[in-house]
């Protein structure tokens, strides 16, 4: 179970980078950004690469709390939940939003096997 958000960017940094597959899930480039915390998170599934700094036109951009993060990352929170709550704002292509859950679901299987 992470703790903070940081830690939940690290876990998802080194998902990205080796699993291929996500590829086919999310074909594009996601950009996670705290509302309330200067960290960033971006995504580059093409490419499996990850930054902590801001893409200048990413396909989509997430902005959400460090408890939401810790709350979906966690399982206790679903990211289609979570919009319909209004504690996420999306800007980008929203079927690209739909696809998220798959990153998450991945990043979530490889935090419990660190476990």
């Amino acid at each position: 179970m992470a703790t903070s958000a940081e830690q939940v960017f690290a876990h998802i940094e080194e998902t990205v980078k080796s699993t291929p597959s996500l590829k086919k899930k999310f074909p594009g480039i996601l950009t996670l950004k705290l509302t309330d915390s200067p960290l960033l998170l971006t995504l580059n599934i093409p490419t499996l690469t990850t930054s902590r700094h801001p893409h200048p036109s990413p396909s989509l951009t997430i902005h959400l709390s460090s408890s939401t993060v810790l709350k979906i990352f966690n399982g206790e929170l679903k990211p289609q939940a979570a919009f319909m709550k209004k504690v996420i704002k999306i800007e980008g292509k929203l079927g690209l939003a739909m696809k998220f859950q798959g990153i998450v679901m991945e990043v979530m299987k490889r935090m419990k096997s660190k476990m």
